[in-house]
Formats: C-alpha cells, sequence, structure tokens
C-alpha cells in the first residue's frame, strides 16, 4: 500500500509540474519581454507553449501581446519575439531578463519552503512551483548546442547558448560590424567588395566567411556560398548549424546526395528538427530512395502538423511506391495546404499515368512543366501520355 501511495505522489507530483509550468514559464518570457518594451519601440510577443504559434487565444496590452496554447508535454514551451537591436547592452538585459525571471521565482519559493511551520498541501504546491520555476532556469541558462524551431520556421537556440553568442560578438571589429550593417541593408556587392578586401589585408575570420557565404547565398551564388563554408571547414570548425545551411544550399543546387550527407551530421543532434527531416526525405525522394524518404517524412509529419509541403513530399513517395489507397488519403491532406506547388501537380501527373488516366495526367504534367519544374523525366512522361492519347485516338 505504501508503495502504491508513493507511485500516486510522484505522478501527481510530474502531473502538477506539468500543468504549472505553463505559469512559471510565462514569468521567464515576461523577464525577457519587460526589459524588450523598454528598450525597443515596436510590439514584443511572448509565446506560452509555442514557438511562435499565433493562432491561439491572446491578450493585448498597448505593444505587448501573449498567445496561450496548452502544451503539457513539451519542456520547450515558451518564446519572447521582440525588434533586434544591435547594442550590445540592450540584447543583453533582453537575453538574461528571462533567467533572472525564474531565479526570482525560484528563491522566494525555495526560502518559504524552509518554514516547518506550513501546512503539508501548501508545502506540497511550493516545492511543484519550485521544480518548474527550477527547471525554467536550468533548461535556459545552461548553453545547448541544440536548436528549436519556430512556428515559421526558424532556427532559434535557449537562452544561455545566445549569451555566448553575443558575447562572441563583443570583439568583433568596428569595421566587420560597419560591413555587416551593410548585409542588412542588402547591400550585397558592397559587403562582398569589403569583406574580401578585409581578407586580403589579413583581416579574415570565420565570422567574415559566415557573413560572405550569407551575402553570396542572398545572391542566388551557391558555388561561392559553399566555397566560403569550404574555406570554414578548412581554416576553422564547422558547428552542427552549417551542416544545415549546407544542406540548403546543396538542395539549391539540386544536389541532393550532398545534402543528406550534410543533413545526416545536422540531424545527429537536431534529431527531432522536423523541417530538417523533411527536406532529407524530400531528397531521398528524388534520388528514388522511397521507403527511406516515407519514414522521413512521416516523422517530420508527426513531429510539426503544420508543415506546409510534408503531405505534398509524402504523397510523391507513395506514389513512387505505388501505394495507391494510402496516396489518395495523403492527396487528400497536402491539397489543403499545398495545392498550388507544382511539384504537387507533377506527382498528381504521375498518380494519374500510373491509373491510365492519360487526360488528367496531361494536365497536371503540363502545370508543373509550365513552373519550370526540372525534374528529370517530366519531358518522358509528357511524351509518352501524349503517345497513348494520340494512339488512343486513332
Amino acid at each position: 500500500m505504501e508503495v502504491l501511495l508513493g507511485i500516486g505522489i510522484a505522478l501527481l507530483t510530474i502531473i502538477m509540474i506539468m500543468i504549472v509550468r505553463s505559469l512559471t514559464t510565462l514569468f521567464h518570457e515576461l523577464g525577457h519581454a519587460i526589459p524588450a518594451l523598454i528598450f525597443t519601440k515596436d510590439q514584443v510577443k511572448v509565446f506560452v507553449g509555442s514557438h511562435g504559434d499565433n493562432e491561439h487565444p491572446s491578450l493585448q496590452l498597448g505593444r505587448f501581446q501573449i498567445y496561450f496554447k496548452m502544451s503539457l508535454l513539451d519542456w520547450n514551451i515558451g518564446m519572447c519575439e521582440s525588434q533586434r537591436i544591435s547594442d550590445f547592452w540592450k540584447r543583453f538585459f533582453i537575453i538574461i531578463g528571462g533567467p533572472i525571471a525564474s531565479l526570482c521565482v525560484s528563491i522566494p519559493l525555495y526560502l518559504l519552503l524552509m518554514n516547518d511551520g506550513l501546512p503539508y498541501y501548501l508545502r506540497f504546491l511550493l516545492f511543484v512551483f519550485l521544480i518548474a520555476a527550477a527547471i525554467d532556469f536550468f533548461i535556459n541558462i545552461i548553453p545547448m548546442s541544440r536548436s528549436f524551431r519556430t512556428h515559421k520556421g526558424s532556427i532559434i537556440y535557449n537562452d544561455g547558448y545566445n549569451l555566448i553568442a553575443l558575447l562572441a560578438r563583443k570583439g568583433l571589429s568596428k569595421e566587420f560590424l560597419t560591413v555587416e550593417n551593410k548585409f542588412l541593408k542588402e547591400q550585397y556587392e558592397d559587403v562582398i567588395s569589403e569583406s574580401t578586401a578585409m581578407i586580403n589585408g589579413g583581416k579574415s575570420s570565420k565570422q567574415l566567411y559566415y557573413l560572405l557565404a550569407a551575402t553570396y547565398q542572398k545572391m542566388g551564388d551557391y558555388d561561392n556560398a559553399l566555397d566560403a563554408y569550404g574555406v570554414i571547414s578548412t581554416k576553422y570548425k564547422l558547428n552542427h548549424k552549417d551542416y544545415y545551411d549546407l544542406a540548403v544550399l546543396y538542395a539549391e543546387k539540386q544536389s541532393y546526395n550532398r545534402c543528406i550527407e550534410s543533413l545526416n551530421h545536422y540531424l545527429y543532434i537536431n534529431f527531432s528538427d522536423a523541417h530538417a527531416l523533411e527536406l532529407r526525405g524530400q531528397c531521398k525522394l528524388y534520388v528514388g530512395d522511397y521507403e527511406a524518404a516515407l519514414k522521413d517524412i512521416e516523422t517530420a509529419i508527426s513531429l510539426d502538423k503544420n508543415l506546409k509541403s510534408a503531405w505534398t513530399f509524402k504523397f510523391g513517395a507513395l506514389v513512387k511506391l505505388d501505394r495507391r489507397e494510402v496516396a489518395e488519403n495523403a492527396l487528400s491532406e497536402a491539397m489543403k495546404t499545398d495545392s498550388a506547388n507544382p511539384v504537387l501537380s507533377y506527382y498528381q501527373g504521375i498518380f494519374c499515368y500510373n491509373k491510365d488516366e492519360y487526360k488528367q495526367a496531361l494536365e497536371y504534367l503540363t502545370i508543373a512543366e509550365k513552373h519550370g519544374l526540372q525534374f528529370h523525366d517530366i519531358q518522358y512522361k509528357l511524351s509518352e501520355v501524349l503517345r497513348f492519347l494520340n494512339f488512343n485516338n486513332e
């Protein structure tokens, strides 16, 4: 009986911690939001229960807005979104404000727990709040290289990682910061010429090559962007995020096997990044590894239901595997969010071709071709469809 009672208390404690974490997360994010409201002039948004999902109930007070989403099973359930500023100390206080807020909750709770005269039930509630606040503090202040995805798809890190990144910027030269500011103003030609001059003058740095790579990528010059990462790999060291950035560049160049290799490195650390899994599944689909593609894409969908194109790639993998019944279900899901995607039109054309529905296949494949889709077999499939149609007309 005592064992069962102990198990029951432990389970109740875990459930209570999961519930009150929404409240302690709110306090943590307010620690970011208050200095952000002081130091910036734009809107400041706090998300409790998500990383930027604004499709849930919200409360707005002037420039400040809070979005609430119940998310009991997610330990990383908050985000503060504010205007990006360049001032070092203002950014420092915005970042450190969250952990300080968690400490401001934890320390008084700990001191109250030291009072032996409190009723048992109240001590239990205080203990639950203390554990939840302590979790908020430690999972944010300890730097973690593992990244998270916002609802919009961008990569973010915890407070400890951001503090280290901010401190690293303290040593950057004024010359570099001037060039970086031109990048933010989209003066890309100036960035390239001035960065190249700095490198030739012996003022190269890892951050400068990152800036060059980002500039070339913005200009659509993926070869030079990859060359910049090549220098980073040779002179410095690639980190896990570099591998994701490389994967995106390889995908743009349609170097799908190299993209998969880079994503393998990235996903070794960030194994639950739905966007990276979707991209790897897409590349595996394009190189003909359909079963592996389907596995990655289904995992991505299970992690993030909001992925816009994942159902298109799932449909494509099922079409290539000729699993028609489940492909129909995937197609209906893809049509809800991704109907304008020419890739979906291409796979609809292949689907109709496999079912001998040549008129519909011609319609979908023509749409894909008109959008400039460059799949190796699209011209062949179009010619085959036209041949069958002409044969049937004769």
